[in-house]
């Protein structure tokens, strides 16, 4: 929203009342849109955010001086230039401030060692608030999650976190790999977005790739929306993410829980049953639940939030489907004078039933009778007792399906990540796993490696089980 606030078409309070408008219910602040930092205009900002329903979550702080200055007086001074963020930020009811890492750049060890010493002593001041201290990959070594990686860890605070960007990248840098690096040590997340294709999804980020790392790691916090494209107005730009949320929400509950053909039937019986006490709290329920998990958590609900959560409706929804069909069959034949009610009624009853066995009997068909049905279990149970033969009996497995796994072999498994190489294998390294194994229902970014098995030397390709290839992870 910044330009909008640039050009003056609202103010920080406007940004929370705009927050509210589109159904968010978090605002991440910058320091520098503050209008007075004054103690009476900060508890009218909070009042209004929380009469709004929108929390105050951090400060961006910029132009507070550098952090890693080579002069110590001159970094020591922008510690304490930032804490009176610190202080506003606590009035404000947040749980972080974001700062920046900057400096002379020209020995990255050196102004690591410098920054560190400016951020402990502003972590020392903060202590109390009991805010964190988030950096963000905002431009110089801070985008470098390497060198930011190894900052956390020389710091060594648990109150200094970083805040990943999927934007702030130099060119050439595999943005996804980095994001994964910066995770386990972030107390937010920014989705930056550019543009929209005709789809709806967007065209410089894989977001359901990113979000999948974001998840992967743990993260329970807010995710921030920041649009930068320069297409579509800020406003539009914002609305854009929630309008693919409420339009993939729609294809969800049609195609998942609608099953396609009764989803009609269902949205007319539940509509005809509006007033009815028994389905009253289930439609309400429906339609909080659409809406939070499209516009509240449009990247979580795309991803199988919205499905999961509304796991508790299907019996309302089932009921609903032959109440609407007689709701639809009865308005026709009130129109149509040659139309015989009870007779229509059974007729497309029955023709529905039909419908519906005979999309099973395709599906069975092409699913199991047209396939090796249980093909994947059969090949864990060959790798367990390969593995057995091998006195291999505790060493973790990475399977696309590791509940099956471990029930079928009584072996240790994790998940095989959805990234490339380089993620599998940092996974891999950070939780101990040995084995792997890729099978028809391999995540897509690893089909290169399924096809060609030879394509990374820290992977070996060790056994083929059908169509289910075994890999030793030797690699780093």
């Amino acid at each position: 929203m910044h330009r909008m606030f640039f050009h003056r078409e609202l103010d920080q309070i406007g940004m929370v009342r705009l927050c509210a408008e589109l159904g968010i219910s978090g605002f991440e602040m910058v320091n520098t849109f503050f209008p007075s930092p004054q103690y009476l205009y900060l508890r009218h900002l909070r009042s209004q955010g929380d009469e709004l329903g929108v929390r105050l979550l951090l400060i961006m702080c910029d132009a507070e001086g550098d952090m890693a200055a080579v002069d110590r007086g001159e970094r020591l001074q922008a510690a304490v230039n930032h804490r009176k963020w610190v202080d506003i930020a606590a009035v404000l009811g947040c749980h972080s401030i974001r700062c920046n890492a900057r400096g002379d750049e020209s020995d990255p060890a050196a102004m690591r060692e410098r920054a560190a010493e400016s951020f402990r002593a502003l972590l020392e001041y903060a202590r109390g608030s009991g805010l964190r201290l988030l950096i963000e990959n905002h431009g110089g070594l801070s985008s470098d999650p390497d060198w930011l990686v190894s900052f956390m860890e020389l710091v060594g605070d648990p109150k200094l976190g970083t805040l990943p960007d999927f934007g702030n990248f130099p060119e050439g840098t595999d943005r996804y790999r980095a994001i994964e690096k910066m995770m386990p040590h972030a107390g937010a997340v920014s989705a930056k977005c550019y543009d929209f294709g005709p789809d709806g999804n967007e065209t410089t980020i894989d977001f359901a790739r990113m979000m999948g790392i974001v998840r992967a790691a743990g993260y329970e916090g807010y995710v921030g929306i920041e649009y930068e494209g320069k297409r579509l107005p800020e406003r539009e730009g914002i609305l854009a993410a929630k309008a693919r949320g409420l339009g993939m929400g729609i294809v969800h509950l049609a195609a998942e829980n609608g099953l396609i053909f009764v989803a009609p039937l269902m949205a007319v019986g539940l509509w005809a049953r509006r007033r009815d006490r028994l389905f009253r709290p289930a439609i309400l329920y429906l339609a909080l639940l659409f809406l939070t998990m499209t516009l509240a958590f449009t990247f979580v609900g795309g991803r199988g939030g919205l499905f999961h959560s509304s796991g508790a409706l299907m019996p309302f929804l089932c009921a609903a489907a032959p109440i609407g069909l007689d709701a639809i069959v009865g308005f026709v034949a009130r129109r149509r004078r040659t139309w015989h009610e009870a007779t229509a009624s059974r007729v497309f009853g029955v023709g529905m039933v039909a419908l519906a066995a005979f999309l099973s009997l395709v599906v069975v068909w092409n699913r199991v009778i047209g396939q090796d049905w249980n093909g994947a279990d059969t090949a864990y149970r060959q790798v367990g007792a390969w593995l057995a033969g091998q006195g291999d009996a505790d060493s973790i497995v990475m399977a696309g399906n590791p509940p099956g796994f471990t029930f079928h072999t009584g072996h240790p498994s994790i998940v095989t990540p959805n990234g490339d190489v380089d993620t599998l294998v940092e996974a891999a390294r950070r939780f101990g796993a040995k084995w792997l194994i890729l099978d028809a229902n391999r995540p897509r970014p690893l089909a290169a490696l399924y096809d060609d098995p030879n394509l990374d030397a820290r992977l070996k390709l060790t056994q083929t089980f059908g169509k289910a290839s075994v890999f030793e992870i030797v690699g780093p």
